[in-house]
């Protein structure tokens, strides 16, 4: 028995430092490539770069007259934090954002 708890105990804490381990890295990803995009690139320059967006936000979160949608990027069991990358009614970048809860 002392055994079967100790193996338990094993894959969970193993099973725990897998999925911060992806957290971390995802979050680092988007860290480090959300600085790449910039005003101007078009819609399917981001995916390339980011990969698919979690979800695309019409309105944008923050509303302006000039932006169309936000894609939203967001790291799986990540729940302060989100990227957002504002674009305009021709599918170009207006702008990027990293929301964050207190």
């Amino acid at each position: 028995m002392r055994q079967l708890i100790t193996i338990g105990a094993a894959v969970l804490i193993l099973t725990g430092s897998l999925v911060c381990w992806r957290v971390i890295a995802t979050r680092k990803h988007f860290q480090d490539e959300i600085v790449m995009i910039h005003a101007g690139m078009t819609r399917q320059e981001v995916i390339d770069r980011l990969g698919e967006p979690r979800e695309s936000k019409r309105p944008c979160y923050e509303r302006r007259p000039d932006c169309d949608q936000d894609l939203v990027y967001a790291v799986p069991f990540d729940f302060v934090g989100f990227w957002t990358v504002s674009l305009d009614q021709f599918g170009h970048v207006i702008d990027t954002f990293h929301w964050e809860s207190p």
